[in-house]
């Protein structure tokens, strides 16, 4: 498995949100294919995971919240 963890994702550019948008979108063969420059990579979702982490939830977007599982941490003291 391949696990990509992506800090303050609230701040990332918009085209990267575009791209988690197309790789992350739900389908019955749980594999999407991203094309950036003419270079395409496909993303196995059974062998992928995605952690984005974030201070800023509401910033990311509807659209990609809502192909998360959202996990709330308490601050550690």
């Amino acid at each position: 498995p391949l696990i990509v963890a992506l800090d303050e994702v609230h701040a990332a550019p918009k085209k990267m949100l575009e791209a988690l948008l197309t790789i992350l979108a739900p389908n019955s063969d749980h594999a999407n294919t991203f094309v950036h420059r003419g270079t395409s990579i496909t993303f196995s979702l059974r062998t992928w995971t995605f952690i984005l982490i974030t201070t800023n939830a509401e910033a990311i977007g509807e659209a990609l919240r809502d192909r998360l599982r959202i996990i709330q941490i308490e601050p550690y003291n």
